[in-house]
């Protein structure tokens, strides 16, 4: 049946329904397609955007990862110098502190030893003898003889007193006779005749406190130099004579002691120095007073 038209215009067709259908699903298909596109389009841009989102935060912190590494390093050699400055620093001053305790310790323990000396010493010298020439008749002697060649010579016996109050030891006398001009080097020839009384350990007798002891017999004692003026001008020609006399002893610790003594000979009428010349086969009569005496 066709449909009545409007206008005189011949009526269009009816469309197939079905064809109709078919078409409205042709259309969502592409419609879906065209989503689906556009969907997989926005997510492939998300990926990639994400992609690089994750690339960017990897290099970024593998930058981080460097920078905190450098900084650790840099720390860590920080603080490795810091440790060994403040290591050597330590070693040092405990090595001054014990240099320092050392010395110090050195220095007591000289101090310590000075300070035991010195006890020893002042014990000694309290505990010690004192032995020197009787003070009434320190020394008896002849006369100085010069014989026919010569030789000059005369005989001592000496007195000594122990004024001390322990014993002494090894008490020994000794003089030597010197005839001069030039008197200067007397002294020390005085302090060799000593060493001469002191020399041996093993002779001499004992002396308790307060006890005199006499020489057994008289000595000679020879003239052992003939000491003249070489700078008086004129020559001189007359001497006068010294005797050097020593008494040697030990305490009780076996420390070695004297007194020694110096005697110029004067004339027994007078007391005035005797002078003479060196003429042999002469007895010159002669007194010996105390001149210089000296101990230990």
């Amino acid at each position: 049946m066709e449909l009545p038209t409007i206008g005189g215009d011949k009526p269009d067709r009816i469309p197939d329904p079905a064809q109709i259908a078919a078409d409205r699903g042709e259309r969502k298909k592409e419609t879906r397609q065209v989503i689906l596109g556009t969907v997989a389009i926005v997510i492939s841009v998300l990926a990639a955007g994400f992609t690089g989102w994750q690339a960017y935060e990897s290099h970024q912190a593998r930058i981080d990862a460097r920078e905190a590494a450098k900084v650790a390093r840099q720390d860590t050699n920080y603080a490795a110098a810091q440790a060994r400055q403040d290591s050597h620093a330590a070693i040092g001053g405990q090595t001054k502190l014990a240099d320092r305790s050392a010395e110090q310790a050195k220095r007591s323990a000289s101090a310590a030893e000075t300070a035991n000396k010195l006890a020893i010493l002042a014990m000694r010298q309290a505990q010690r003898p004192w032995i020197g020439p009787d003070i009434k008749t320190p020394v008896v002697t002849g006369p100085i003889v010069i014989d026919q060649r010569g030789m000059i010579s005369t005989y001592y016996q000496m007195t000594a007193v122990n004024y001390g109050s322990f014993g002494a030891n090894n008490i020994n006398f000794w003089a030597q006779l010197y005839v001069a001009q030039d008197i200067t080097t007397i002294w020390d020839r005085a302090k060799y005749t000593c060493s001469l009384a002191t020399g041996n350990p093993d002779i001499g007798r004992i002396m308790f406190p307060g006890q005199e002891r006499i020489m057994t017999n008289r000595w000679p004692a020879l003239a052992m130099d003939v000491i003249p003026n070489t700078k008086a001008t004129p020559p001189q020609k007359e001497y006068q004579a010294y005797l050097l006399t020593c008494i040697g002893y030990r305490d009780q610790f076996r420390a070695p002691h004297h007194t020694g003594t110096i005697f110029r000979s004067v004339r027994p009428e007078n007391g005035e120095t005797v002078l003479f010349e060196l003429t042999p086969n002469q007895s010159i009569p002669v007194e010996w007073r105390e001149w210089h005496s000296f101990l230990d």
